[in-house]
Parts: structure tokens; sequence; C-alpha cells
């Protein structure tokens, strides 16, 4: 083997070793990039779920991500508004109750029914 020869394999080694590591840095980088918003949606997803008010990011610049976090936000809107609705109709119902056992207690309401005066 001759120097030319010898040197063209040793630039194509380091070649080669230079364009694997900028291949394993830029993968690092790009699994970066949409591997911690996808982690936190996910996180936030859980939240939701559970019904706990939830941050829920989004602030990336790959579109499919912002448009998931954004329909995550509507989704935890949608849960607290029909938690918010379900509470108030429970309210009103304990407060129906009260004020139906507060009408049955009262002396006037019991003595002004006749038996058969429905």
């Amino acid at each position: 083997m001759n120097a030319a020869t010898a040197q063209a394999i040793w630039l194509l080694a380091a070649g080669l070793l230079l364009a694997l590591v900028l291949g394993i840095v830029l993968a690092r980088i790009i699994s970066r990039r949409v591997a911690v918003p996808i982690g936190s949606l996910a996180a936030a997803t859980g939240a939701v779920a559970r019904g706990a008010a939830t941050e829920i990011g989004g602030e990336t610049r790959i579109d499919e991500l912002r448009r998931l976090a954004a329909g995550m936000r509507t989704a935890a809107e949608a849960g607290a508004e029909r938690q918010a609705i379900i509470e108030r109709e429970k309210e009103a119902l304990q407060a129906a109750d009260r004020a139906k056992d507060e009408w049955r207690s009262t002396p006037s309401a019991s003595s002004s029914r006749r038996p058969g005066s429905w």
C-alpha cells in the first residue's frame, strides 16, 4: 500500500467518524426538540384525565405538536366547564332538597293537608 492510498484510507475513516459523531449530535438535538414537548404533553394528558388543573405547554416550532397542545387546552377547558356545571347542578339539587325538608318540617305545611285532598 503506498502513501497516497494510506492517506485516502485515513481521510475516509476520519470523514466517516466525523459524519457519525455529527449524526449522533444532530439526532440528539432533534429528538430533544420532539421528545421534550411530547413528554410534557403526555404529563398534561394524565393531569387532564385526573381532572387536575395543569399548564399545557405547546411552545414548539413543530406544527403538529402545537396543534396537539391547542387541542389538549380545549379539552381541559371543556372538562373544567363540565365539572363546574356538575357542581352547580349538585348544589342546586342540594338546595332543593333542603327547601323540601324545611317545607315538610313546617307545622303549617303538614297541618294544611287534609287526608285525601291532594
